[in-house]
């Protein structure tokens, strides 16, 4: 990851486009569209993309100035950048279709479309309650309820463009907030949620492995892919581990023991993940899976970056420390 990720107005964005110099953009400083209210760096640090509240996505060069025209993603928020810069992704729409656009002129690339709805299942606890409360009618309105709250978000887009991973979910606070008095009353304590890490096939949204499967929701995971796109590290909140998965065959292959929220990153060559957490930084040997050494922070960590050379981290502290960290080889 050497870019920022999204992040909201009133918290610095850090971007270390050539290992040499580190740019630092805050958000009243900024051309805005409407509302600006989401930021993200190409990997070469020449692009920035700004969404509006609107929804509205515009690409703007840093280097000329010039903006391109808007993007106006149909439903969703989530964007990206390939690993190369060539490519940015945004997407699902609300019938599944991912675009890929050119960022240099925001031309439309190729759009592919996600069967995803059959992965869109009950819980078996709330399966069991349908069954043992309702009746009929009710017992149809109900699964379909809980159904139509589910939501596909792309969480990455492998380097070589050819998969991607989303995630299938349903928040249980955000379908509590949609259900009327008697549906609530029909299920007063409501469903734990539910959390599916799929891989796709990219080419034609054909789904290759389902790599996670939980029964409950604690908020949205990480994903990591290595820059060869073979493995791919995730971290689900609540597990307190990060697995690191062969993609080949969907197959868990390792887990590396932390806690707290992780945005994570591989290392140029792939040898070595970067985790952060609000307190800290953590590189991890994957070839040994030991911890090698814990940068810590001062206040909380609000972002951080990898310069492209794999050379140096740079960090972001909520007191608006700014750090930069030398990688040794």
């Amino acid at each position: 990851m050497d870019y920022t990720e999204c992040a909201f107005p009133g918290i610095p964005h850090l971007s270390i486009p050539d290992g040499k110099q580190i740019i630092l953009i805050s958000p009243d400083k900024l051309i805005t569209l409407d509302e600006t209210i989401e930021y993200l760096f190409s990997p070469n640090g020449e692009t920035l993309v700004m969404q509006s509240s609107g929804c509205q996505i515009q690409l703007l060069n840093l280097i000329t100035g010039n903006s391109s025209k808007k993007i106006y993603p149909p439903n969703g928020h989530w964007f990206d950048f390939s690993a190369d810069g060539k490519v940015f992704w945004l997407g699902p729409d609300k019938d599944g279709y991912i675009a890929l656009f050119n960022p240099g002129n925001a031309t439309l690339l190729q759009k592919t479309r996600v069967e995803w709805r059959h992965l869109a299942e009950l819980t078996k606890a709330d399966a069991e309650w349908i069954i043992s409360n309702l009746t009929g009618t009710q017992q149809q309105d109900f699964k379909d309820n809980l159904v139509n709250h589910q939501f596909m978000d792309i969480l990455a887009l492998s380097p070589d463009i050819k998969t991607f991973i989303s995630s299938i979910h349903m928040d249980p606070e955000s379908v509590n907030s949609f259900w009327s008095d008697s549906l609530k009353a029909y299920h007063p304590v409501g469903p734990k949620g539910i959390l599916r890490i799929v891989l796709w096939r990219m080419n034609d949204g054909v789904m290759q492995h389902i790599l996670v499967e939980k029964d409950e929701w604690k908020g949205e995971p990480s994903v990591a892919y290595s820059p060869d796109s073979k493995q791919a590290a995730i971290y689900s909140s609540g597990d307190q581990k990060i697995g690191l998965f062969d993609l080949a065959t969907g197959k868990l292959m390792d887990e590396l023991e932390n806690t707290g929220y992780q945005s994570l990153a591989y290392s140029l060559d792939g040898q070595i993940l970067i985790a952060g957490t609000n307190e800290n930084l953590e590189l991890w040997d994957l070839a040994t899976g030991n911890l090698l050494v814990e940068i810590p922070i001062p206040a909380k960590l609000e972002d951080w970056a990898i310069s492209p050379d794999g050379r140096y981290i740079g960090t972001v502290s909520e007191d608006g420390t700014i750090s930069l960290w030398g990688v040794q080889p």
